[in-house]
C-alpha cells in the first residue's frame, strides 16, 4: 500500500485529490495539511511514502517544505502539484530534491500514475515543466565542458540514460547491467554532484555541460520557441 499525504491551502482542492485516491486499492491517504510548516511536522509524524504538495502554501512555500521533509524523512518522496511553471519555481523545487512536478490541469490518471512511478523510484515531470526547466537552465550552462564532475564513464552513461527519461530497468537493459547496479551508480552520482534526486542530478549535469539538450530527449526546435 502506498501511503500518501496531501498538502494544499485550498480545502476543496485537497478534498478533491483525496476523493480521487480513495477508491484505489494500492494507494491510501494517511493525512492532509494546509500549510508548509504543518506539512513538515505531519510528515515527520506519519512518515508517508509520498507527499503530494502545492508549491504556493502559507507559512512556508512548497520547495522549502519539500527540502525539510526530504532532509527529515529520507524515504519520503515529494510530488509537487501546482499551477506554477515559471523557471524559477521549477529550479528551486529541483534543487530542493522533489521527485515529481505536475501541473494542476493534469488529468486524474496522470497524478495517479505519477504517484505509482515515484513510489517505484522514478522521477515524474510533465512535458511543460521539462521544457521550462531546459529553457531556464540553458542560459546558465557552464561552458567549461570536459570536466566530468568526478563521474566515471559508466556513471555518465547512466546519467545520460536517466536524462532521457528512462527507468532504472530500462537503463539496466540498455547498458547490460542489473537494476541494482544502476541504483548503486545513482547513489554515487548523487554524492558526487551533491544532489538528492534524479532530476536534480540531470539539471546539475546539464549546467556543467556534461549532457546536452539532445540527451534530455526533447525536441530542440520546440524547446527554443
Amino acid at each position: 500500500m502506498i501511503r500518501v499525504m496531501i498538502v494544499d491551502a485550498h480545502p476543496l482542492f485537497l478534498e478533491g485529490v483525496r476523493l480521487i485516491l480513495k477508491p484505489l486499492k494500492d494507494i491510501e491517504c494517511v493525512g492532509t495539511a494546509h500549510d508548509g510548516a504543518e506539512a513538515v511536522k505531519l510528515a515527520k509524524e506519519l512518515l508517508p511514502d509520498i507527499v503530494v504538495m502545492d508549491l504556493t502554501l502559507p507559512t512556508m512555500d512548497g520547495s522549502k517544505a519539500a527540502k525539510q521533509i526530504k532532509s527529515a524523512c529520507p524515504d519520503t518522496r515529494v510530488v509537487l502539484l501546482t499551477h506554477c511553471y515559471e523557471p524559477h519555481c521549477i529550479e528551486s523545487s529541483i534543487w530542493a530534491g522533489v521527485d515529481g512536478y505536475l501541473l494542476k490541469n493534469a488529468p486524474h490518471k496522470e497524478l495517479v500514475d505519477a504517484i505509482r512511478m515515484v513510489y517505484a523510484g522514478e522521477g515524474v515531470f510533465s512535458l511543460e515543466i521539462m521544457r521550462s526547466m531546459i529553457s531556464g537552465l540553458s542560459a546558465r550552462v557552464d561552458k567549461n565542458i570536459g570536466k566530468a564532475g568526478g563521474l566515471h564513464n559508466r556513471e555518465l552513461e547512466v546519467l545520460k540514460c536517466v536524462a532521457r527519461g528512462m527507468s532504472n530497468k530500462e537503463v539496466a537493459d540498455a547498458l547490460y547491467i542489473s537494476p541494482h547496479t544502476v541504483g548503486i551508480h545513482l547513489v554515487n552520482i548523487f554524492k558526487k554532484l551533491n544532489v538528492t534526486s534524479r532530476t536534480a542530478a540531470v539539471a546539475r549535469a546539464f549546467t556543467m555541460g556534461l549532457i546536452g539538450v539532445t540527451e534530455l530527449g526533447g525536441d530542440v526546435p520546440e524547446l527554443n520557441e
